[in-house]
């Protein structure tokens, strides 16, 4: 990311003034520390959207996305009540690239869809508002097109599987199984416009995300 006095060069060579900042995107790897950055945003002004909370609004039963998903993989993905069963569907896809390939086909353009008219709602009650899009598979998707900026949160793979073990009881064969399908870590380093570094503790990723949030608003060092 090139930073100008009044305008930002992104990586996908868009020039955008300060001004004109509006979404931007975060991601990196499983349990990276996406939902703490985002929630720092926030804690600045900045609106969040959760692409994991969306995905779930997306298979809720009796919508679309859920229609779909049990013509692919049929009933045996279903719970008692009829919704998802998102960790049967997850055993069966983190398996089988050809069938993950095919739930995120299924999965993300209603993700998007969801996203851009939360984001159209918010913009209309609020015109300057800033958002923070908390996207595990931003550049697997091909999201970074439609966003401003790109953040990538890098933190050691040690790191992201001891957390994701801890925060959602999966054992360590299951987290890679799911790290497998993503790009890997350097590659999407290097495509960030910007790194935050959330090896050490959470003072020293709060105060990355301030600098951001100054460059941003055009505050440079």
């Amino acid at each position: 990311m090139k930073l100008q006095s009044s305008y930002i060069i992104n990586k996908q060579g868009r020039k955008i003034f300060y001004d004109d900042i509006r979404k931007i995107g975060i991601t990196g790897l499983y349990a990276s520390g996406k939902g703490t950055v985002t929630k720092l945003f926030e804690s600045l002004g900045a609106y969040g959207i959760d692409s994991d909370l969306l995905a779930r609004q997306a298979v809720v039963k009796g919508t679309e996305g859920w229609r779909q998903i049990i013509e692919i993989f049929g009933e045996a993905v279903l719970d008692n009540h009829g919704e998802i069963h998102r960790s049967a569907l997850a055993e069966i896809v983190f398996q089988d690239e050809r069938k993950l390939q095919e739930l995120n086909r299924i999965i993300h353009p209603i993700v998007q869809s969801l996203a851009e008219k939360e984001i159209k709602v918010e913009l209309m009650q609020n015109p300057s508002r800033r958002f923070v899009l908390n996207i595990p598979l931003l550049f697997e998707a091909g999201r970074e097109k439609w966003l401003d900026l790109v953040i990538v949160i890098n933190t050691p793979l040690e790191d992201s599987i001891q957390r994701g073990m801890i925060r959602d009881s999966l054992t360590e064969k299951q987290i890679i199984s799911r790290i497998r399908y993503q790009i890997p870590l350097n590659e999407k380093l290097e495509r960030a416009d910007y790194v935050i570094d959330n090896s050490q503790d959470i003072e020293n990723t709060r105060k990355q995300v301030y600098q951001f949030w100054q460059w941003i608003h055009g505050q440079l060092p």
